[in-house]
């Protein structure tokens, strides 16, 4: 038998050992084939080859071994598709100028930009002003356009205006018109002309014409009125009013709204504000005037106990007519009512410093039974021109036929020193619109009868349904 190739590596290239080392195995191997026989058994008989055996199982796997030479390069593959566009690059730096080109070829003549066109003029409406010695004048102002600049003349009743002392024409192309009367009512013609013709303009001055609406009107106490002034003018107008034949001024009861035309009239009275209305509608051509009238329905009515209602049958005193600033009186009403409150003659102060104030407390008994109570504060006054009322806070409804005490008590101001206006011609009794017969009988609240006739409680305050009191 061969002897196994020794495994025994010198210096030098190992590849080519290792190489050679398995030729020398592969020989070891086909030597080894050649032997025709193998010992088959104990008696050392020879045995002729058998078929091969069945294919053994794999042997475990051995160790990786040393990594081999690199092969040659093999060819080129085949051009694969083109990938997606990536982002775009940064911009590169700017290049170098390029020389001028040649001349273009010469454009087509262009339009000037001052080229002519025809006037045009616009004529704004009549204004007025006030001079500096607080003379009204009246404005026209004309705006022309064109090209060449066209010059302004004006004209009225066919004649051209020159400048003077009734007409002044400004640089701005303004006329001034002075002295303004109805002579000056008509068109005003502003004319624009240069090379290529005129254009005109025209406006007017006119007498306003007023008219109140509502015309005529009817409220009842307590209401409130409205009445609109229109009137269209050139120059605008001014609107005044007139109330029974007074001047009407904006405050207290009277509201004017200059922009709008219109007069407020709040807190209507049956007694004072009623009467003609009068709106002036006026500008410096001339004026105009228009009428209305208002009517206020009572909605309550004094009925007197004193019988010339009036401050020639009222005197004065320190202590009241019926006890200290304090009066009583028994009433009784043939019809059912509502009172309101009393009508009360003036106090005034005598020689006072204090303060010009004083309280006023009112009181309605049924028999011995508080109906009702109220206290209102009241300025003095210098004269008994009049009286003044209380009334209560809400209305009292009482019986016909039933009798009942009104009391009123005069509270002063601290320090000062008032005197209480009484009448002393006091009646029995009074026809009261609703409230029917009203009789007047003395009172005993306070213990000592009052006299009827004598009283600081001039009238009672019963509403009424009547058109008349």
């Amino acid at each position: 038998m061969p002897e196994f190739p020794d495994l025994n590596f010198t210096a030098g290239n190992i590849l080519e050992q290792i190489e050679k080392y398995f030729e020398e195995v592969g020989k070891y191997f086909e030597n080894l084939q050649l032997i025709p026989i193998e010992y088959c058994n104990s008696t050392a008989q020879l045995c002729p080859v058998g078929s091969p055996g069945s294919q053994g199982l794999p042997g475990p796997k051995g160790q990786r071994g040393n990594t081999g030479p690199r092969g040659m390069q093999g060819p080129p593959g085949l051009i694969g598709d083109a990938g997606p566009q990536g982002n775009q690059g940064p911009p590169g730096p700017r290049g170098f100028k390029g020389e001028i080109g040649s001349l273009g070829p010469k454009g087509p003549l262009g339009t000037s930009k001052t080229s002519s066109f025809d006037p045009y003029a616009f004529l704004s409406p009549a204004q007025s002003l006030e001079d500096e010695n607080s003379r009204t004048l009246v404005t026209f102002r004309c705006k022309a356009s064109g090209n060449p600049r066209p010059s302004v003349s004006w004209r009225f009743k066919g004649q051209t205006l020159l400048q003077g002392d009734k007409y002044s024409i400004k640089d701005d192309e303004t006329l001034v018109i002075r002295r303004v009367s109805s002579e000056d009512v008509g068109r005003y013609v502003c004319v624009a002309t240069n090379t290529l013709g005129s254009h005109e303009a025209s406006a007017p001055i006119t007498v306003p014409r007023a008219m109140i609406s509502p015309e005529n009107q009817t409220k009842n106490d307590s209401d409130q009125v409205l009445f609109h002034c229109a009137a269209s003018a050139h120059p605008l107008p001014i609107i005044q009013w007139r109330f029974r034949n007074k001047t009407v001024m904006s405050g207290g009861k009277y509201v004017i709204d200059k922009d709008h035309g219109t007069l407020l009239i709040e807190n209507l009275d049956h007694r004072e504000t009623f009467g003609d209305i009068t709106c002036i509608a006026s500008n410096a051509a001339g004026s105009s005037v228009a009428h209305g009238h208002l009517s206020v329905l009572p909605t309550s009515c004094d009925c007197w106990r004193s019988a010339r209602r009036s401050i020639s049958a009222v005197t004065w005193g320190y202590n009241g007519p019926n006890g200290t600033d304090t009066d009583a009186i028994d009433f009784q009403p043939s019809n059912d009512v509502t009172l309101l409150g009393y009508r009360m003659w003036q106090i005034a102060k005598h020689n006072a410093k204090g303060p010009l104030k004083a309280q006023v407390v009112i009181r309605l008994h049924y028999r011995d039974q508080l109906l009702a109570m109220d206290t209102v504060s009241v300025s003095y006054t210098s004269s008994a021109d009049n009286a003044f009322e209380v009334r209560f806070s809400k209305g009292i409804f009482v019986f016909g036929g039933f009798r009942y005490t009104a009391t009123s008590k005069i509270i002063p101001a601290p320090y000062s020193n008032i005197y209480a206006f009484y009448h002393t011609d006091g009646k029995d009794s009074s026809n009261c619109s609703d409230a029917g017969i009203v009789k007047f009988e003395s009172s005993s609240i306070f213990g000592k009868p009052t006299n009827p006739r004598w009283g600081q409680i001039g009238a009672f305050i019963f509403s009424t349904s009547q058109a008349q009191c």
